[in-house]
């Protein structure tokens, strides 16, 4: 189902001269469950893997599936790879998302933009705490 839902978005995207692209948002997901990070069935919970579905209805994202989400609309915006972001990266530690999972989410989002054909540069300074690190270039500071 997600490589049909892919497929009709990215022939939808053809026919719209104003659209430039589809960001694989749902292809990350299935990434995901495939590369074993995320659980399959979100009723049959499977040890060391996050949950990517709000319990309440499992048709929105919980906050690790808000995570990877956005994981994936930062790099497909930016060109920058996801996977320079750190363990202790912010957004997952505000959202409990334990270091481990934040690598493994990060990865994710890495290897499904690359594999969507999406140029990415990595910004290793990002993984670094500082605070003037911005995403057009770390190290930049404000005057």
């Amino acid at each position: 189902m997600t490589a049909d839902l892919a497929a009709a978005y990215a022939q939808a995207a053809l026919t719209h001269p104003g659209v430039r692209g589809v960001v694989p948002v749902g292809e990350a997901f299935m990434r995901a469950v495939q590369a074993g990070v995320a659980m399959r069935n979100p009723f049959e919970p499977t040890p060391r893997t996050v949950d990517l579905w709000w319990p309440e209805d499992r048709f929105h994202p919980s906050g690790h599936g808000a995570y990877l989400s956005g994981l994936v609309m930062f790099g497909a915006l930016t060109g920058i790879d996801p996977a320079s972001f750190s363990a202790t990266e912010r957004a997952a530690r505000a959202l409990g998302i334990s270091a481990v999972q934040a690598l493994q989410l990060q990865w994710v989002a890495s290897q499904q933009l690359s594999a969507s054909g999406h140029a990415l540069r990595a910004l290793p300074c990002l993984a670094a705490s500082q605070p003037a690190a911005t995403a057009n270039g770390c190290g930049a500071r404000a005057r």
